[in-house]
């Protein structure tokens, strides 16, 4: 087996969980998230992708730790209930702009 840190897989999902584990953290300390439903699913979306990332990164790596199994279901789990809440929350949106006149309708 090829040692992690020479896998090009691994360094792909090391530069790609960057940006957005930086907006995870961005975007949660410094906006006003929690007001908005879509606000809430987009950082419910982002904060799950980014759990996807690291498992994979941590599984590349050839960590072994107690609770992973539990812990790769748990995440994707998440996944499926952010697709589920951020559905939710689009269908809620567009059928809200469809009962208000054109000029207040939210642009989405």
């Amino acid at each position: 087996m090829v040692h992690f840190l020479h896998n090009p897989v691994f360094w792909l999902y090391a530069v790609t969980v960057v940006p957005f584990l930086a907006f995870l953290i961005l975007y949660a300390s410094r906006s006003a998230w929690t007001t908005t439903a879509p606000g809430r699913a987009l950082m419910v979306l982002n904060g799950t992708l980014v759990a996807v990332l690291l498992n994979a990164l941590v599984t590349l790596g050839g960590v072994e730790w107690p609770g992973r199994d539990t812990f790769r279901v748990v995440v994707f789990l998440g996944v499926f209930a952010s697709g589920v809440y951020q559905l939710k929350t689009l269908v809620f949106a567009q059928r809200e702009a469809h009962r208000e006149p054109e000029e207040h309708a939210p642009n989405i």
